[in-house]
């Protein structure tokens, strides 16, 4: 279920069973009482609805679910239906909140420094990825990426908060998306009339279920990129094989994995720069590579290892 076909169904049950009309926009405002914020305004800047067990139940209790409908013009009995009835559907429905920063610390952990012998391996897998998208962990504590992927309302919420103007929520999208290019050897064999094993017919059915999932992964990474954020230019750029979005990672500013820019630098003297930024962070690959050619700052730090 998508987020407007919630608010629909929202509205239907209360209007049914509470024998009150009620309007849309004061569907999505009752909902963010019911999750402890002042305003719907106010719970999509903090959080995103979830469902499926994922994320925490409703904050406020009744009493605040009923001063809220009184604030939106409900005189008092119907305001008390009105509540009585959201909180039903809210737990009927398992509505829960999952807050963006638990997201940030699951999908977008804080980067850390690189620290890689393979500097200068520009070696392929076999899919023709230049680099695998990138592996995290989940956070010690808040849900994983697989439950995320689990909530359809999470999903829908997330895919409607990003737009033109929020290049951040593309760029979550995408590392919820991220996934590698599934192979369409087999599914294209069937096509042709190809008889496959059940194991083979496996794979064709998680092609057929990642490939989807793929082409969000790209295009929402690629409007996180263009949309001005730095780390989602440069995995666009190396996921891709795209040069431009790696030059483009070279022009913006915020957090980027220094070391994989400089192995990726389109010039000496970026690689260089980018070098000696990854060993400022601590790289010991980076502080090696700028002593092997010869960097004298690079080269007293390595003495004195």
């Amino acid at each position: 279920m998508t987020l407007k076909e919630l608010a629909h169904l929202a509205q239907q049950t209360l209007h049914t069973r509470a024998g009150c009309p009620v309007k849309r926009s004061h569907v999505h405002e009752l909902l963010a009482a019911a999750f402890g914020h002042r305003s719907w305004a106010a719970f999509l800047s903090d959080s995103v609805l979830a469902d499926s067990g994922v994320g925490a139940a409703p904050t406020s209790g009744l009493p605040d679910l009923i001063g809220r409908a009184v604030q939106l013009g409900y005189e008092q009995q119907a305001a008390g239906t009105v509540a009585t009835t959201l909180q039903a559907f809210i737990a009927e429905h398992r509505l829960s909140a999952v807050s963006l920063a638990d997201l940030r610390a699951a999908l977008l952990p804080a980067a850390q420094v690189a620290d890689r012998d393979d500097l200068d391996d520009d070696d392929n897998d076999d899919e023709g990825w230049d680099d695998e998208p990138p592996r995290t962990a989940p956070p010690a504590s808040g849900p994983a990426r697989d439950q995320l992927m689990g909530s359809p309302m999470l999903l829908s919420s997330l895919e409607q908060a990003a737009g033109p103007a929020n290049p951040q929520g593309h760029f979550l999208l995408a590392a919820l998306y991220r996934c590698g290019r599934p192979n369409p050897y087999l599914y294209e064999e069937s096509l042709k009339g190809r008889v496959l094993t059940a194991i083979e017919r496996g794979w064709v059915d998680d092609y057929l279920r990642l490939e989807p999932q793929y082409r969000k992964y790209e295009a929402h990474l690629k409007a996180a990129a263009l949309g001005g954020v730095r780390a989602a230019a440069l995995e666009y750029g190396t996921v891709f094989e795209n040069p431009e979005f790696i030059a483009l990672a070279d022009r913006l500013t915020g957090e980027v994995e220094a070391l994989k820019m400089a192995r990726h630098a389109s010039t000496d003297e970026a690689r260089e720069r980018w070098l000696r930024t990854a060993a400022e962070q601590g790289s010991r690959t980076a502080m090696e590579a700028l002593a092997s050619e010869g960097d004298v700052w690079a080269e007293d730090r390595v003495a004195e290892w």
